[in-house]
């Protein structure tokens, strides 16, 4: 099969790869029996069988959970999630990557079946359906190393930088209402705005910020103080509201995978520095 880099330009690229063709050999032995060992329903099957690929949505930019690495493969903690659904059940991804808020605008649309990663909220609620939660995550103020700040109070009036769409706007809002939000497109961007004195911070999950400032040398955002006291942000996968089918088999898919199996993804991408060269799944562009 040929294989090109991902374009970080192009804005929904669509790739014909199936999830679980490409897997980390050492994983491989341990799921190697585990495919179709959930029971599905009749409904559920006759729903497999009528959709032979599913639609996958997946972020460029959301490392160590749902990005594209610089090889231009997919990866993260949700691909690696997936993979091991799709083996369990016999589905099959086909990949879309775009930016978060366009995700959620197309499966909000019925364009897209699945996102891998999202925090829960009411409002996504009313279009989406949320699997169990498979990871907490602990959210994280990052700021500039030259912000001269000592406590979660003298944060207000700064500029905090946050990608269109995330559910972080609303908490940040209601929990922290003299912060001054600048939305941009993506992480990415995010990190940008701060390094260029756009914006002052970053808020997200702490694997995010710290993964992806260490895997760019990045050393004037450092960080700062967590938002414990709010809680922890599960972590879920979401199927559009009118596949009832699919979350039940997401669902099915998710309970077996084992905990063996959660620790294997987990020290990949938690445990193990942003260079690793495991993967558990690795699609690029393909023709």
């Amino acid at each position: 099969m040929r294989k090109h880099r991902f374009n970080s330009t192009t804005s929904a690229l669509k790739l014909s790869i199936l999830i679980g063709l490409f897997c980390l050999t050492s994983l491989t032995a341990q799921t190697a029996n585990a495919a179709k060992e959930v029971a599905l329903t009749a409904a559920e099957q006759k729903w497999v069988e009528q959709h032979p690929q599913v639609l996958l949505g997946g972020e460029s930019d959301w490392p160590p959970f749902d990005f594209v690495n610089k090889e231009g493969i997919y990866s993260g903690i949700a691909s690696d999630y997936l993979t091991l659904i799709s083996q369990k059940t016999g589905l099959n991804f086909s990949l879309s990557i775009d930016k978060w808020s366009n995700l959620l605008d197309k499966i909000k649309a019925r364009e897209i079946d699945v996102l891998g990663a999202a925090y829960f909220t009411e409002e996504r609620q009313q279009f989406v359906n949320f699997s169990s939660p498979y990871l907490n995550v602990l959210d994280y103020f990052f700021i500039r190393d030259d912000l001269n700040v000592t406590t979660l109070e003298s944060l207000n009036g700064k500029r905090l930088a946050i990608p269109d769409g995330y559910a972080n706007i609303g908490r940040l809002k209601k929990h922290f209402p003299n912060i001054k939000i600048i939305t941009v497109s993506s992480f990415d961007e995010a990190i940008d705005a701060v390094i260029e004195n756009r914006a002052d911070m970053l808020f997200d999950a702490y694997p995010t910020v710290s993964y992806a400032l260490k895997s760019l040398a990045i050393n004037s955002i450092i960080p700062f103080k967590s938002a414990r006291k709010l809680g922890t942000s599960p972590l879920h996968i979401i199927t559009r509201k009118d596949a009832p089918e699919l979350a039940s088999i997401i669902e099915k898919g998710l309970a077996a995978i084992t905990e063996e199996e959660k620790r294997t993804i987990y020290n990949r991408w938690v445990t193990s520095p942003p260079n690793s060269k495991q993967k558990l799944v690795q699609l690029t562009v393909a023709e």
